[in-house]
């Protein structure tokens, strides 16, 4: 294991943010597209080596100011040597990066300049990596330390998709064919998220088309509204927000609108990216339409039922 000072060793929130990319044998790749078992770059004194995955999971987080320790840091590219990062590189103010052979919280770094606090933020999605070993991997050109044992506490594992075995003489079906009931599946995911509406004080209105439908898996379309319903409350604390579901020509469109909390389309963007890959595999799309100090208006397109 690494030697870390007594301030690294209590790290009460650490992790990278959506979109950080890791060196792997296949060059860059975005934290959250790896699984166990994939290889990543390992610093060492001489060359990089590659090692697996053993664990890696999200931590999901609702920003506010009265919880300022948990705002993700910018490392601006260049910010610690030429090139390093390559490029501006987001994480927890507990994470550690390694300079001169030592490990330094980055939130112990921050100058107000080339590093320093995202305060506008609403919300952050942090990922954590466990190698076999406590480790320094490479994001961006930045070598920072892999997760202690303990510090994946407040994680969601990101687990291995194992396809159910078929019944024997029976084709298995195709999770893609799965059609769902949008009004069900709507008010299910409003009814998991009632407490968080209810302590930001969001009023909710849906217009929801009778019998709509869509062909997605179910777990799929809830991760997916999920974070739209998250990234809206966090957008808009105390104000209104409209869901609708309506049969388009080319199919179905759920909408999620909330009014303007003052965050950049950039930002917006950065918050979406990974429900946007997500509903890019199941062939649907979702976009933002940002309407500056008006209301902003998430679109989920997606196949009709």
């Amino acid at each position: 294991m690494l030697k870390l000072d007594d301030r690294v060793q209590a790290l009460r929130l650490c992790g990278i943010v959506t979109g950080t990319r890791l060196l792997t044998p296949d060059g860059y790749r975005r934290v959250e597209t790896l699984l166990p078992g994939d290889p990543v770059a390992v610093a060492t004194e001489q060359r990089p080596k590659f090692q697996p995955v053993v664990w890696i999971g999200r931590r999901d987080v609702i920003l506010s100011k009265r919880h300022r320790s948990e705002l993700p840091v910018r490392i601006r590219r260049d910010a610690i040597a030429d090139g390093v990062p390559a490029r501006d590189v987001f994480m927890a103010q507990g994470h550690a990066i390694h300079i001169d052979g030592k490990l330094y919280r980055i939130g112990d770094l921050v100058n107000g300049g080339s590093i320093l606090p995202e305060k506008k933020w609403k919300s952050v999605v942090y990922w954590g990596i466990r190698l076999e070993r406590h480790a320094i991997v490479l994001a961006d050109g930045m070598p920072l330390e892999t997760l202690l044992p303990g510090q994946d506490a407040g994680f969601t594992a990101v687990r291995i998709p194992q396809p159910a075995a078929p019944v024997i003489g029976v084709p298995a079906p195709s999770p893609s064919e799965a059609v769902l009931d949008l009004d069900t599946e709507i008010r299910s995911a409003l009814n998991t998220s009632a407490k968080m509406l209810a302590e930001r004080r969001v009023r909710v209105e849906i217009a929801l088309q009778p019998r709509t439908a869509a062909r997605m898996p179910r777990e799929r379309f809830q991760d997916i509204f999920g974070a739209m319903l998250l990234h809206a409350v966090t957008s808009c604390p105390g104000g209104r927000m409209l869901i609708t579901a309506v049969r388009q020509a080319n199919g179905v469109q759920v909408s999620v609108t909330h009014e303007d909390g003052g965050t950049d389309r950039q930002t917006q963007e950065a918050h979406l990216r990974r429900p946007q890959e997500l509903a890019a595999l199941q062939g649907a799309r979702l976009d933002i339409d940002v309407r500056p100090g008006t209301s902003t208006t998430l679109l989920f397109r997606l196949m009709d039922g």
